[in-house]
Formats: C-alpha cells, sequence, structure tokens
C-alpha cells in the first residue's frame, strides 16, 4: 500500500490514524484531507518527534496497513 491509498480513501484512514496519533483530533483529520505532508506537521506539532522519527512512523503506518 501506498500513502497515495491513504489520502484516497481519507475516510476510511482517520479511525486507524487516531488509534495510533491519540493525540491528533477529529477536526485536526478533518483540516488534513488526508496529505501526508500535513498529517507529519500535525504529527511533530502534537508529539515534537523529529522529522525522521514522524517519516519513519508514517512509513511504517502504511506497511502494516
Amino acid at each position: 500500500m501506498s500513502w497515495d491509498d491513504v489520502e484516497r480513501n481519507w475516510e476510511q484512514y482517520q479511525t486507524r490514524i487516531r488509534e495510533r496519533w491519540r493525540k491528533l483530533t477529529s477536526f485536526d483529520l478533518q483540516l488534513i484531507e488526508g496529505k501526508r505532508d500535513q498529517v507529519a506537521g500535525m504529527i511533530l506539532a502534537r508529539y515534537g518527534l523529529t522529522h525522521g522519527e514522524i517519516e519513519q512512523q508514517l512509513d511504517e503506518f502504511v506497511r502494516d496497513e
């Protein structure tokens, strides 16, 4: 699977995203609309991880789906 699949099916993946990153709100996810860079930015704002850590987590999320 790729991030394009997540973006195309954003409504379906919002619940899984919130389960993985619980500090993201439903409102955050509505604003993001599935854009990977926006997801990364919101995770950065909520969790304070490095860009590399966020990219690794997003890659793992896509791989595990």
